[in-house]
Formats: C-alpha cells, sequence, structure tokens
C-alpha cells in the first residue's frame, strides 16, 4: 500500500479490516466464537490468532507506515484507532444487520482522519 496515498492506503487497509472481506458469514461465526467462550473457550483464542490478529496488524502496520511517511501524528493512540476502525464493522452489523456498503470504509476513515492525520489531514503528504 506505499504506492498509494496517505488516505487511500487506510481506506483499503480498513476495508480489508471487515470480518466479511474473504468470507460473508464470519459476523455470524464471531457470534457464534463468542457464545461459546464460556463452554470452550479455546475458540475464542483461535478465532482472535487466526482471523481478529492478522486483520488487525495489517491495519497497524499501514498505520505506523503512514507514521513513517509523515502523514499520521507521533501521539496517535495506533491501537485504538484499530480498535475503533474494527469495532464499526461489528457496530454496523449490529444495528442495521445489512451487508457493509461499498463506501463503508471511506466512511469510517473519514470519521477518523481527522484526528490522526498531521495538520488534520489537510496537508497534502
Amino acid at each position: 500500500m506505499e504506492q498509494l496515498a496517505p488516505r487511500e492506503a487506510l481506506v483499503e487497509a480498513v476495508r480489508r479490516l471487515d470480518p466479511r472481506y474473504h468470507n460473508e458469514r464470519a459476523m455470524a461465526l464471531h457470534g457464534n466464537f463468542m457464545a461459546e467462550v464460556e463452554r470452550a473457550p479455546g475458540l475464542l483464542e483461535q478465532l482472535r490468532e487466526h482471523g481478529v490478529r492478522p486483520r488487525c496488524e495489517e491495519l497497524l502496520m499501514t498505520l505506523v507506515s503512514l507514521q513513517r511517511r509523515g502523514a499520521v501524528r507521533e501521539d496517535v493512540d495506533l491501537d485504538m484507532i484499530v480498535t475503533l476502525c474494527f469495532g464499526s464493522y461489528f457496530a454496523d452489523y449490529l444495528r442495521t444487520g445489512n451487508a457493509v456498503a461499498d463506501d463503508f470504509a471511506e466512511r469510517v476513515v473519514g470519521a477518523v482522519w481527522p484526528a490522526l492525520a498531521v495538520d488534520g489531514g489537510n496537508r497534502p503528504v
């Protein structure tokens, strides 16, 4: 994503963060794993290790790269940005029950970009 402009790189990373990016049934599967946590706690750890961590790590590494490129402020809590972006997919699914909108990642980035971009995202990078 190095070849993309900073904001577009973040949009692409947020798009890939969607649990349904590779599997449209992923939201239901996440729910099933969470529901079984008391009976089979190992399932949730497997979900974290194989489903959640790789997606979140990709977004985190994109944010780190954008910091190195001078597009993202150094004082930003990157872990919180990852959590907010990841959680946005679950919140949207629970609120609407709809498939993710085509512009969802763009809208998420539109909400967080001014808070993390150097100069509020107004400076060309």
